[in-house]
């Protein structure tokens, strides 16, 4: 919804009260003081806030996501002002998080960081949402180790189900999407990126890029990406930065060379469970994944591969790769324009989740095993 002038001065009004709170005390009957950070959040303030917030985004809070105009600046120490609210969760009440938020606020007005009415811009933000009130069904997602979890090839037959997994167990994606594929559905682009994921390029047919630019050289290398950020723009899907991950993960020093010339950070994936083969088992894929997890693992996969008939596995596999990951202790992330793994939150549109509508393009399948889900058309390279 969008507000009237009138309405956020009547916001900030509001804020100013709450600017007046000491961080241990709420403004509010019947809400509690803020519990004390435990061990583990102490220990990720002091080890910097690693794979912590992006100072490339705004200050934002949710359910519901209310986003400021106000950076989020590092205080100097590799912590951000989301990383030092967030490091709390979870919060025992709504007034628990408001205290939070006044304080850490009023901290980085004091060095200088912010101005009283950026401050009371992140304060009225914060009063909108419900974080830790009664209706807050949020997972916390604050943790030193976190993972980024990442789909390639689609959008695809398959991507309502990943979006309706990852919706309800609340976990923000990277989706590295084809733009022919784009073409086709594309409703799903715009939706992505309002749902909370961050969508980047996968080229527009997935050609293997270096032997693109053997034969092809240069101009087709970059007609593949330009042609793919034209589909993006058709389907109206924001991207914060020029980022991309080469099909095969093929991308030699030439390609990178004409990727970087371009202005395009190359995302790549070291954590897979091979979930193109058609004749993978979802524990198999589990097992693999979660074998392979670490601090800054990049897992790779794909909700219809482009060019083999697998992908029902992985929507069975891929629920328990979330749950067993956070079992371990994992959170999950996104990128920056750098291709690091940063912090983020899954915070649902609530819209309808869109549907594959159109023949979703494939490449001559691999492999065998029959066809892929209706509708589908098969292109040639």
């Amino acid at each position: 919804m969008r507000m009237s002038s009138g309405m956020k001065a009547i916001l900030a009004t509001l804020a100013a009260g709450a600017l007046a709170w000491s961080g241990g005390a709420a403004a509010a009957a019947g809400d509690v003081a803020p519990v004390a950070p435990e061990v583990a959040s102490a220990e990720l303030i002091d080890a910097g806030c690693p794979y912590g917030w992006s100072t490339e985004v705004n200050v934002w809070f949710g359910p519901p996501r209310v986003d400021t105009d106000v950076v989020n600046l590092d205080r100097g120490d590799g912590c951000t002002l989301l990383d030092l609210v967030w490091a709390e969760e979870p919060f025992a009440s709504h007034g628990a998080f408001m205290a939070t938020v006044a304080r850490t606020s009023r901290e980085f007005v004091r060095d200088g960081l912010l101005t009283h009415a950026e401050r009371a811009e992140i304060v009225a933000a914060a009063a909108r949402t419900r974080v830790g009130g009664p209706a807050d069904d949020s997972v916390p997602n604050t943790c030193p180790d976190r993972v980024a979890l990442t789909f390639d090839d689609g959008p695809s037959f398959y991507r309502t189900e990943t979006l309706r997994i990852l919706r309800d167990r609340q976990v923000p994606a990277t989706f590295f999407d084809v733009g022919m594929r784009i073409d086709a559905n594309p409703r799903f682009g715009p939706f992505q990126v309002d749902e909370g994921h961050l969508v980047l390029n996968h080229t527009y047919t997935h050609p293997n890029l270096n032997t693109l630019l053997q034969t092809a050289g240069p101009e087709a290398v970059r007609a593949q990406m330009l042609d793919t950020e034209e589909a993006f723009d058709r389907a109206g899907v924001d991207r914060p930065f020029l980022g991309m991950r080469p099909p095969f993960l093929a991308a030699n020093a030439a390609v990178q060379a004409e990727l970087s010339a371009l202005g395009f950070t190359v995302i790549s994936g070291d954590i897979h469970a091979e979930d193109w083969l058609p004749d993978r088992p979802a524990q198999r894929l589990r097992d693999d994944v979660v074998s392979q997890l670490r601090p800054g693992g990049n897992i790779f996969l794909h909700d219809g591969p482009i060019d083999t008939v697998a992908g029902a596995a992985l929507m069975e596999a891929l629920p328990l790769i979330i749950d067993d990951a956070r079992e371990l202790g994992y959170c999950f992330g996104t990128f920056d324009s750098t291709g690091e793994i940063v912090a983020d939150r899954l915070v649902s549109s609530d819209r309808p989740i869109p549907v594959v509508t159109e023949p979703v393009p494939y490449l001559p399948l691999l492999f065998g095993g029959g066809d892929p889900p209706d509708p589908f058309v098969i292109v040639e390279p």
